[in-house]
């Protein structure tokens, strides 16, 4: 320590040589127990009268001339540097030098940490001043030497380490410099690449992989994630045909950096995806991986109070799910993971419009249609093309119409597709409510409805959703004292888009279908009325799975219809 004072005071100068030859003479001698820290030290040596006067002579002196901490601090860094400058010049091969190499690193580091409990602020300043010189200096020496310094400080003190990494690394826009470096990187720029996507994500798949310290830290690997996006946010480097190759190789690794805690990283890394594309095999394990990092990133969205951000994320998301919905069995698992996230959560209120979008996507059938329904052009934000039809084929109809039946109603004791006989709903009642409530808490389940409403096989198998939802509206008119049904505003909705859907799907004939324009006009109970005509309809005439059969009923005339109740 008397090394590094510049003392201005005979004093100060005389108490410091001093207490420096004593404590170099007399620390190792036999008989003085080995000190653990610097603390330990100072209470040894403040335990004999000599030394302990020695000290509170210094401690005056420096009170005196006001030098503590901020002198004190940078002339032990000078110091410190000094011997590493010199020991520096000994090791040519560059190697890390151990404490033993740099005698007064350990006194340095030392210092720093005892006092760091009470000046850790002035200890960030001194650090900073000392780089900040080491760019102004002439001294080639200085300059070539201060970081490789503070780096080593770090690695023998975590507090250090902590100051570094954060003011340091921030001043000088270290992430930045990382990701300019590595685009100009010509030669190792793949190994790199590999090693930060490898370090990035916890699906470690490369050889690469086995040479990461497992026990880095969640803020090392995110580092890494972010440095990865940026470059990759750079597209000159998707025109390099080996580093494009191993972006492509490495894709899996991708796939946890989609719910990452940060949304520009999240969005950067869907663009990624995007740029390079998905392989057309993908393994069952790939694919359940990458939907539903999907649906977790989109319900994200549904959750995005801005607007313009919530849009960002969404454009997105939507083209990856375009990219990857070429194959039937992932359009099922995307659809299903969505509706039964849409099921979970307590109320849809922001970007509805997106679920039935994206469901839009996830539901079109590229190849020959199998099976094809009205679009609902109600919910289109896009502008209609052509043909106006939602391609889809049996087997996701079939899925999206179970599903919707599973999740709504409680139980599958009266789940099949036959009305009965309209007395029966008095024992079905608390059901039939249990269905009405799903709806009503979440009415984005009746925007999905109506998106797969055009289609008579999905409707189908969502018949006893619209039976338990057509006696509970039975009964609420039935029973209501409001003159007209359209004081009971909730109940008229639902009426007029359960009808909608059983018209759509040509499950009720051209003049049932279009009862769902009265029920504005109508009092309560001849919308009760009308909802026991459907009802009778439906009895008579069960929903069918067979599209032309649906066809030749909704192609039914006038006259065909009232003979049935004559």
């Amino acid at each position: 320590m008397a090394a590094a004072m510049d003392t201005n005071t005979p004093q100060a100068q005389w108490s410091l040589e001093l207490l420096g030859r004593i404590s170099g003479k007399y620390t190792h001698y036999q008989g003085i127990p080995l000190a653990n820290s610097l603390n330990e030290l100072l209470q040894q040596w403040m335990m004999c009268k000599p030394t302990k006067s020695l000290i509170e002579v210094s401690t005056e002196c420096f009170a005196a001339i006001s030098c503590f901490p901020t002198a004190i601090i940078t002339r032990v860094l000078m110091c410190g540097l000094k011997d590493f400058c010199q020991h520096s010049k000994k090791s040519p091969d560059n190697e890390m030098m151990s404490e033993e190499k740099i005698p007064k690193m350990g006194s340095v580091v030392g210092i720093l940490g005892h006092l760091a409990s009470k000046h850790s602020q002035d200890i960030r300043m001194a650090l900073m001043k000392l780089f900040e010189d080491s760019l102004q200096t002439d001294s080639d020496v200085i300059k070539m030497t201060t970081v490789p310094f503070l780096i080593h400080l770090a690695s023998m003190s975590n507090m250090l380490l902590h100051v570094l990494t954060t003011n340091l690394v921030k001043a000088c826009n270290f992430l930045g410099m990382v990701v300019l470096l590595i685009m100009r990187t010509e030669n190792g720029a793949l190994h790199v690449l590999n090693f930060l996507l490898d370090t990035a994500s916890p699906l470690q798949i490369s050889d690469i992989s086995d040479s990461c310290d497992e026990s880095l830290n969640q803020e090392v690997k995110d580092t890494c994630a972010i440095i990865v996006t940026q470059v990759s946010e750079v597209f000159k480097l998707l025109s390099r045909s080996s580093l494009t190759y191993s972006l492509q190789a490495q894709w899996k690794s991708f796939i946890p950096l989609i719910t990452h805690d940060s949304r520009e990283v999240a969005i950067l890394t869907l663009r990624i995806l995007n740029e390079i594309g998905v392989p057309k095999n993908l393994t069952m394990d790939a694919v359940l991986q990458l939907c539903s990092s999907l649906v977790l990133f989109f319900f994200q969205i549904l959750d995005t109070s801005d607007s313009k951000i919530a849009f960002s994320m969404f454009k997105v998301c939507h083209q990856c799910v375009h990219n990857i919905c070429g194959q039937s069995y992932i359009q099922c698992i995307l659809i299903r993971f969505i509706i039964e996230g849409v099921f979970n959560q307590d109320h849809v209120t922001r970007n509805k419009l997106f679920v039935t979008d994206l469901l839009r996507i996830c539901s079109h059938q590229q190849q020959k249609p199998e099976v094809a329904m009205e679009m609902d052009m109600e919910h289109q934000q896009t502008p209609p093309s052509k043909n106006h039809q939602l391609i889809l084929s049996e087997d996701l109809c079939r899925m999206v119409g179970s599903l919707l039946t599973e999740l709504s109603t409680p139980d599958v004791l009266y789940n099949n597709r036959f009305w009965p006989e309209e007395e029966s709903i008095r024992m079905t009642v608390e059901r039939d409510l249990q269905v009405w409530k799903c709806f009503d808490n979440n009415p984005v389940i009746w925007d999905i409805m109506e998106l797969y409403g055009g289609n008579s096989l999905a409707m189908c198998r969502c018949s006893p959703v619209l039976k338990s939802i057509t006696a509970a509206l039975m009964n609420h008119f039935e029973s209501c004292r409001e003159e007209l049904a359209s004081n009971s505003p909730k109940q008229m909705t639902a009426a007029c888009r359960l009808v909608r859907c059983l018209g759509k799907s040509c499950l009720l004939p051209e003049p049932l279908k279009f009862v769902s324009e009265l029920f504005p006009l109508v009092t309560s109970y001849e919308a009760f009325l009308l909802l026991l005509t459907v009802w009778r309809y439906m009895k008579e005439n069960p929903p069918t799975e067979d599209p032309e059969e649906a066809r030749r009923r909704g192609n039914n005339s006038v006259y065909d219809l009232v003979s049935q109740f004559l």
